[in-house]
């Protein structure tokens, strides 16, 4: 499964889909971490964005507030 990232600048960026597919849980999980501030996001528009930055955050149980 290639990652779909999305670059804005010089980060990258997931999108929710994404993140579940590489996290397998859930697209629901995903919002639910994101709206709990587990994982931090960014809202464009309708759609919620994930830096690597804080993914990684995320992933090492890093506080991500």
């Amino acid at each position: 499964m290639p990652n779909k990232t999305i670059k804005i600048g010089k980060k990258q960026f997931y999108n929710v889909k994404t993140l579940s597919e590489m996290l397998f849980v859930p697209v629901d999980t995903v919002r639910k971490y994101i709206r709990e501030g587990k994982i931090k996001a960014i809202k464009v528009g309708k759609r919620y964005l994930v830096s690597l930055e804080n993914l990684d955050k995320f992933l090492s149980g890093e506080d991500n507030k």
